[in-house]
């Protein structure tokens, strides 16, 4: 915790986490005044849970950021050392602080979910069937006297079904293939009749690789006529899974030459482009030092997109992206290019890697190193370097991370 109104709101986190697992039939919450005695310990959270003989432990840190809080929640089961890890941002009340805590806000709602993940890790058998799953996101979606935002969350968790921790959903479950026919026919016109524009937007995002033909008119209709820019700006993205026939080729041209929204026109442009043009254009993005850091970190996400997975980094790029990740004055574009740069699977960035582990002003950063860095630990200076961090960083959050990935190294 870093700031006093983070003190405040990870007290109400405590208790509001509290009193959701107590409602869970079979899990028993420790009493708080069993665990003050460990305040000032110093201890892991895991060797405190031992010594008083519990199974699971919940921890987390909170940070402010931007005016905003961000959360890290993790259950650890001490029996098999897994981690299950959930996060949310929360943006503060400025007027009234005190009023920030409510049943209805974002925040609020992520912890409900990830005590939700509580039960399911500690009773992994009452996760739904997939196949069940899938059957009632259908017959929800289907149900025109739901909300929008009802059936928004029932359609992507028809493409999306949230199977049980280690086994993917059965075939034929979930995916694109259930949106198409009558399920594409339905989104289509909820996606046109909708007058929230995050409905619209979304739902044109969750149809995006689908390609079903019934899709193509309201899609057409969506980028020439809808008043907000970002559901023409996803209908012009999701059109790109047409941009064989003629009519979307022209459609997308006249949007990239003639929308007022230059965002519109650049999802327009992207969109028409086959691969190798758009890796050019996005690289050239990457590399594009008179760019803000956020718009280059986006570039290299949509770079390495579904459409060119597995592209490698050649010896320019990498070394541009180096640059940025060391250089770069935003610590959230700092960290997405670490990510990037470490997932890459290149050992010959593991010095640049232990190098800003120790050096990174900014916890976040240092924190993705460290993780990034559990991929990397049979390298040379690996463990030692990660010892060092364990000893010397003043950061919780750092320490942690840091434990966690040598007790995984250990097992």
């Amino acid at each position: 915790i870093d700031d006093a109104r983070g003190a405040v709101l990870a007290d109400e986190l405590h208790q509001d986490i509290r009193r959701q697992l107590e409602t869970i039939e079979g899990i028993h919450v420790i009493d708080s005044s069993r665990v003050q005695p460990f305040a000032d310990s110093g201890l892991p959270s895991e060797d405190i849970a031992r010594q008083l003989g519990v199974g699971y432990v919940v921890d987390g840190s909170i940070q402010a950021r931007f005016r905003r809080h961000f959360v890290n929640l993790r259950l650890i089961s001490l029996e098999s050392g897994n981690h299950s890890a959930g996060s949310s941002a929360f943006h503060l009340n400025e007027t009234n602080p005190a009023s920030h805590w409510h049943p209805h806000n974002v925040f609020a709602d992520a912890i409900e979910r990830f005590v939700d993940g509580v039960r399911l890790s500690v009773f992994p058998e009452a996760r739904p069937d997939a196949e069940l799953q899938v059957a009632k996101a259908r017959a929800d979606f289907l149900d025109t006297g739901l909300s929008d935002k009802e059936r928004l969350e029932a359609l992507r968790t028809l493409k999306h079904p949230r199977t049980r921790t280690g086994y993917p959903p059965p075939p034929g479950s979930g995916g694109p293939d259930a949106l198409r026919g009558t399920v594409a026919i339905a989104a289509a016109q909820l996606a046109t009749e909708s007058q929230d524009p995050h409905v619209r937007s979304s739902i044109w995002a969750v149809t995006a690789g689908v390609g079903d033909a019934y899709l193509v008119q309201p899609l057409l209709h969506a980028l020439a006529t809808d008043s907000d820019a970002k559901v023409r700006v996803q209908a012009a993205r999701t059109l790109e899974d047409f941009i064989d026939q003629p009519e979307v080729r022209e459609a997308l041209a006249f949007a990239r030459d003639h929308d007022q929204d230059g965002k519109v026109q650049e999802a327009a442009r992207y969109s028409m482009y086959s691969v190798e043009e758009e890796k050019a254009a996005l690289r050239a993005k990457v590399m594009d030092a008179s760019l803000s850091d956020r718009e280059r970190w986006i570039a290299l996400f949509q770079y390495r997109g579904k459409r060119l997975h597995g592209l490698p980094f050649d010896a320019e790029l990498k070394a541009a992206l180096l640059k940025l990740a060391q250089t770069g004055g935003d610590p959230l574009a700092r960290t997405h290019v670490w990510w990037h740069l470490g997932g890459s699977g290149d050992r010959d960035l593991t010095p640049h890697l232990l190098i800003a582990m120790q050096e990174d002003p900014h916890e976040n950063v240092r924190e993705t190193l460290v993780q990034l860095l559990s991929e990397y630990i049979d390298e040379p200076g690996v463990r030692e370097a990660l010892d060092d961090t364990l000893e010397n960083d003043d950061s919780l959050l750092v320490k942690s991370a840091v434990r966690q990935v040598l007790q995984s190294a250990d097992r």
